[in-house]
């Protein structure tokens, strides 16, 4: 929200009254967005686990709970060139692509970087059984971030947690005016920084939902035997 809370940051609500607030229709959006207007809220995030049950706040801290975990490595930029986001983006998915993830990787610009995302379907339930999904995310987002050649002007945080979220698809950014667009590899050379304007975004909705189903197993284990669990 636009709102600051006491602590000087701007105020990000999660829970109401001990429930994890969630999304589950197009007109829940609009519900939340009036229920809370009090605090202007601006900008949508969604957590990168997913649960078997939502019900309580504990749900969310519980390991045994988490199904799928996303690997997500956000590229921010400091000097302001988004070009060179770009080019980092485009180092992480040809690692992907040289370890086996091709189909199920896309890319998300939100405000001054990037994110880059595996769909965690691309992790069968065998391997989900042999290593927990957020061990898988945790080992794999190291793994390719510590194959990453140092860039001037650029941070990659590859912080995974048991609360970790990240903006979602079409939200505006928290502070800047512009739109979370998602991108498929094969479009990131074209990408321009206009392509976020609210007002005349370029957005591929296909590209987050893809994925191919057992293709992130052989990372999975090599990166969880190389970095270990979270």
């Amino acid at each position: 929200c636009e709102t600051m809370g006491e602590n000087g940051m701007r105020m990000m609500i999660r829970y109401e009254k001990g429930r994890p607030l969630t999304i589950g229709s197009d007109s829940e959006v609009t519900l939340l967005i009036d229920r809370y207007k009090q605090y202007r809220p601006r900008a949508f995030y969604a957590t990168a686990h997913i649960y078997s049950k939502l019900k309580t706040r504990e749900d969310t801290m519980d390991r045994s709970n988490i199904v799928y975990s996303s690997p997500v490595w956000d590229i921010d930029s400091k000097d302001g060139d988004w070009r060179k986001v770009v080019g980092k983006a485009r180092e992480i998915v040809s690692l992907l692509d040289k370890l086996g993830v091709a189909k199920s990787v896309f890319i998300k610009w939100s405000g001054r970087g990037a994110h880059v995302h595996v769909n965690p379907f691309c992790f069968t339930t065998d391997i989900r059984r042999r290593i927990e999904p957020i061990d898988i995310a945790y080992s794999v987002t190291c793994f390719i971030a510590n194959r990453l050649e140092p860039t001037e002007g650029l941070v990659v945080e590859s912080r995974i947690d048991i609360q970790r979220v990240f903006t979602t698809p079409l939200s505006l950014h928290r502070i800047l005016d512009r739109v979370a667009v998602c991108i498929p590899p094969e479009k990131l050379e074209e990408f321009d920084i206009s392509w976020t304007d609210p007002e005349n975004y370029v957005h591929f909705p296909e590209s987050w939902r893809r994925f191919s189903e057992g293709e992130g197993d052989e990372l999975a284990k090599t990166a969880f035997d190389s970095i270990g669990p979270y």
